[in-house]
């Protein structure tokens, strides 16, 4: 992705995201890619998605809630949620 440092008032341009990136991400299957990573055992490959994840989330909410919940990114992330231990669930 592009960062633009320009002022502007477009809000996904001043976000550092183009009208052009914003189509490609769209119509990439980035969401399922994204659930793949999760799924992933690799701790390494799992805290990177989850920061994708994030990311994601942040920039283009509109675009990434509904393919997050249709693509089981969020389903995922429960399931780790639900994995971890209690006293990281729950600390003290």
């Amino acid at each position: 992705m592009r960062l633009i440092l320009s002022p502007t008032t477009d809000i996904d341009v001043a976000h550092g995201i183009s009208a052009s990136d914003r189509t490609l991400l769209e119509d990439l299957e980035v969401s399922s890619f994204v659930a793949g990573l999760l799924g992933s055992g690799e701790l390494a490959i799992v805290s990177a998605a989850l920061q994708l994840a994030q990311l994601l989330m942040a920039k283009l909410p509109d675009v990434f809630r509904t393919h997050f919940v249709k693509e089981g990114v969020v389903h995922a992330i429960d399931k780790l949620a639900a994995s971890a231990p209690e006293e990281v669930r729950f600390p003290a």
